[in-house]
């Protein structure tokens, strides 16, 4: 499989985490709060992994999102309020693992869906972006 394939793979999963989030969010009531935020920082994480395999990159076997956003290769200028929302998604990964420290406030979760929603349009628009100029690319090494 190569990097743009393993790529593809991560962004699939990505989009199931963030789709599951979305539906979650819409449809049940009452909300469950942890599971929506935890596939928030699940997409964002998948989709993350995807941009380092998209440039053939190793990262880090973490669920530290602000581990992986500093790592990211030198091409990704991700803004810096969306640095800040991933290293708020990171206590997602762990604290819905535990029953006994649950407890997310409805508040919280509404903010997360959101500031997900911006991340990740974000990481999907430079995904596409890269996409287009590859494209261009071999389109005018051809001609």
């Amino acid at each position: 499989m190569n990097a743009e394939e393993t790529a593809r793979k991560w962004f699939d999963y990505a989009e199931m985490d963030w789709q599951t989030a979305k539906h979650l969010y819409d449809s049940f009531y009452p909300k469950p709060r942890e599971i929506i935020c935890f596939h928030c920082q699940q997409a964002i994480e998948k989709f993350l992994k995807g941009i380092f395999a998209l440039y053939d990159k190793s990262f880090l076997r973490t669920h530290d999102l602000a581990v992986l956003v500093d790592s990211l290769p030198d091409e990704v200028e991700m803004p810096e309020n969306f640095k800040k929302i991933c290293a708020g998604l990171t206590v997602f990964s762990v604290e819905t693992r535990y029953p006994s420290e649950l407890g997310i406030e409805e508040h919280r979760m509404d903010v997360t869906v959101k500031d997900t929603a911006c991340v990740y349009e974000w990481l999907r628009d430079y995904v596409e972006r890269i996409f287009v100029k590859e494209k261009e690319e071999i389109t005018s090494i051809s001609e």
